[in-house]
This record gives C-alpha cells, sequence and structure tokens, in this order.
C-alpha cells in the first residue's frame, strides 16, 4: 500500500515556507534554487517570493507526488482585499472599515482565509450582535465586508447561501428647532459656531463639513457645493442668509485659504473626531441631555424643512439620498403631520 505524501506551501507577502517531509529527492531538486532557507526550529523551508519559483516548487512537488496545502497568509491575502477595493475605487471609509472587519474576523476565528466555512461567518456575526452588541447597521457593514472579500478575493461561493442580517428600523433622532438656536447660540467660538451653523443649515454630514473648501461656498447663488460625498457624488445645497452672515465673520477672522475649516496646519483640513468634540462640547453647555451626535444636526435640518411644507423630493437632493425611502423616514419624525390630522371622532 503506497502512503500518500503531503506538502504545505504558504505564501506570505515577500516569502514561500514549504513545509514537507525529510526527501533526498525535494533536497536534490532545490540545491540549485538561490535565496533559499533551512528553519531547523520550525522545521520548512524558506523561499524569496518569486512566481518563478513558486511554480517551479509546485513542479517539483507534483512530480514526486505529494498532495499539497497551499495557504495564504491573512496578512497577504488581506493585500490582495484592499488592492481589488482600490482598483473599483471604494471610498477610504469603506476600504478601512472592509479591512477591520476582515482582520478582526480571522484573529476571532483563528483561521486561515482558505479554511474558512459558512458556520465560521455566521459564529462571527452572532458575536458581534450578542457578545459586542454592535448595532444592525455595523452588522451589515460587517457582512458587507466579509462577502465582498470572499466572493471577490477568496472566490468561495458559500456566501450565497448566508444571508444578510435583517436591519432594524430605528428612526433618526432629532433636536427641535430651539435646541439646535440654543446650541449654536451658546457657542462662543467662532469657528466652532460657523461649524455647527453650516452643518445644519445645509443639512451637511460632518464628513462634508470639515472637508469643505474655501471655493466650495457661493454667496451670490447662496448655494454650498458638496464634493465627491458618499456613493462618491457631487451636490449642491442651500447656503442659508444667516449662516451666511455667520461665515463672512469667520472668514474675516481666520483667512482659510484652501480649507475653509482647517486643522492644526494649514494644508489639512479639520479632523470629523474634532467637530464631533465641538458638537458635544456645545450639547453639554446648553444643558441638552439626548443622546446625539453632530450628525442629528442633518436629521434636524431635513425634519424640520418638511415640517415647514418643503417637498419631501426637494429634501432628497438638498441631503443628497440616491432614493426617495430613504428620506421617507422623516416622515416619522416630522410632528407637524401629525398635529395636522384630525381623529374622525372630532369630524362633525
Amino acid at each position: 500500500m503506497i502512503k500518500n505524501k503531503y506538502a504545505k506551501v504558504i505564501e506570505n507577502e515577500s516569502t514561500v515556507e514549504v513545509y514537507v517531509p525529510y526527501d533526498k529527492d525535494f533536497l536534490e531538486k532545490i540545491k540549485n534554487i538561490k535565496d533559499k532557507k533551512w528553519n531547523s526550529e520550525k522545521k520548512h523551508w524558506t523561499f524569496k517570493k518569486d512566481d518563478e519559483i513558486i511554480h517551479l516548487i509546485f513542479y517539483l512537488l507534483k512530480n514526486l507526488k505529494y498532495e499539497i496545502k497551499f495557504i495564504k497568509s491573512s496578512n497577504n491575502s488581506l493585500n490582495e482585499l484592499n488592492a481589488q477595493l482600490l482598483s473599483r475605487n471604494f471610498s477610504e471609509k469603506t476600504i478601512k472599515e472592509y479591512l477591520y472587519y476582515n482582520k478582526d474576523f480571522l484573529q476571532f476565528i483563528k483561521k486561515e482565509p482558505c479554511n474558512i466555512n459558512s458556520q465560521d461567518i455566521y459564529n462571527y456575526l452572532a458575536y458581534l450582535v450578542n457578545t459586542l452588541k454592535k448595532s444592525s447597521s455595523t452588522i451589515n457593514v460587517a457582512y458587507s465586508a466579509l462577502k465582498f472579500y470572499y466572493k471577490n478575493v477568496i472566490n468561495f461561493s458559500f456566501f450565497d447561501i448566508i444571508k444578510r442580517p435583517k436591519k432594524t428600523k430605528k428612526l433618526p433622532e432629532t433636536l427641535s428647532q430651539s435646541e439646535v438656536k440654543k446650541i449654536i447660540d451658546i457657542t462662543k467660538n467662532l469657528k466652532h459656531k460657523a461649524i455647527l451653523t453650516l452643518a445644519y443649515s445645509s443639512g451637511l454630514r460632518v464628513s462634508e463639513v470639515v472637508k469643505l473648501k474655501f471655493t466650495d461656498l457661493d454667496f451670490e447663488k447662496s448655494t454650498v457645493f458638496i464634493r465627491n460625498s458618499k456613493g462618491k457624488k457631487d451636490r449642491i445645497t442651500i447656503f442659508s442668509k444667516k449662516a451666511q452672515t455667520v461665515i463672512s465673520e469667520y472668514i474675516k477672522e481666520y483667512r482659510p485659504t484652501y480649507w475653509l475649516f482647517e486643522g492644526w496646519s494649514s494644508s489639512r483640513h479639520l479632523s470629523i473626531r474634532s467637530a464631533q468634540k465641538i458638537f458635544e462640547k456645545a450639547k453639554f453647555m446648553a444643558s441638552i441631555n439626548k443622546d446625539v451626535s453632530i450628525h442629528c444636526l442633518r436629521h434636524s435640518f431635513a425634519t424640520h424643512l418638511l415640517e415647514n411644507g418643503v417637498d419631501i423630493k426637494y429634501i432628497q437632493e438638498l441631503l443628497g439620498h440616491s432614493s426617495v425611502k430613504t428620506t421617507e423616514i422623516y416622515t416619522h419624525v416630522a410632528k407637524n403631520h401629525l398635529e395636522k390630522i384630525i381623529s374622525p371622532l372630532d369630524i362633525d
């Protein structure tokens, strides 16, 4: 009975490791390969990573009747993921999230990517939900990250049977108009006031506010130009007269040259975290105890427009939503719609 012979080949970022039992024939075949090294502690050969060397090693092992287990190290595979995401023009934020969740998954499951199965995916998602208590939107990002990697890089088909976790429908948290006014009025630092005023009055995401350029503001047309926002789209939104007054005072005092809101250096824009902290401080100073972030200014902008009778299609355009269904969630928050509805019992 012929006993099967096994070899393991691991491709790293710059080297190839070959685990093979002592074999005179194999040693004879590789003696002329340069840049090789024997690791006596881990019992494997290390070769410089090169396509020709990899092909030669596979050719030799197959000729010597070895069954080969080929593994790409997680770091090397994640480099491939990064390359795929960049080539498809994914946003910087998405790339960062996809790399993070794939790395976190491999650390959790303690397996190489080529050995992953559908149960491993379910176990990780369950861990995010039950142990870490992550939100449904976070779970969906993690799911999308894993699906992209294992379908597009590893080419596994099992993801077709894994259902996307259902997203819970959570209404956006908003502030009343008086609460927004209180937050802006209590902010005395002119730069901070300008950031909060613009975020609310134009319905901007925090990432959009901090990345505004001086030239994106059109005082004559009362518009703000948003570049390369979510979904790689540009859009134009409104620039209120009151906001123009605050921004004009800010520009006169701070004299920005390129970025409207400069960071620690004039060559860098303000960080998202800095803008978030500005809102957190203003909310505290205004004694508002709602558990909301700076993003609620955008939610409040949409809700208040709706309450004031602005057509939802216009609001969709101002917010940059690709579907009106996304915007329609604000109809559940706008209180005036409920206040104007009369119960049949009250109709004479």
